[in-house]
């Protein structure tokens, strides 16, 4: 498969607007997390759980594995 340079140009620079779209897609979804749970990575603060079952955890009273070795333990 042949190539032409302009071609090749016209296809790296439309590769790197995708990349910086990407980039600033990422960039705001670590603001809502950061926002949902100021200081603390979402390892920190809800390990067990994906970021979206972990807002949705108090609508549907879901525990997290902490949670319930916590309760686990008290029984003890």
């Amino acid at each position: 498969m042949n190539i032409t340079k302009a071609r090749l140009i016209q296809i790296i620079k439309e590769e790197m607007e995708n990349v910086d779209t990407v980039s600033e897609d990422l960039d705001l979804h670590i603001i809502d997390y950061e926002r949902d749970h100021p200081g603390k990575s979402c390892g920190d603060a809800h390990a067990s759980l994906t970021h979206d079952e972990w807002k949705k955890k108090d609508k549907q009273s879901m525990l997290t594995l902490e949670e319930i070795q916590e309760l686990l333990e008290a029984m003890d």
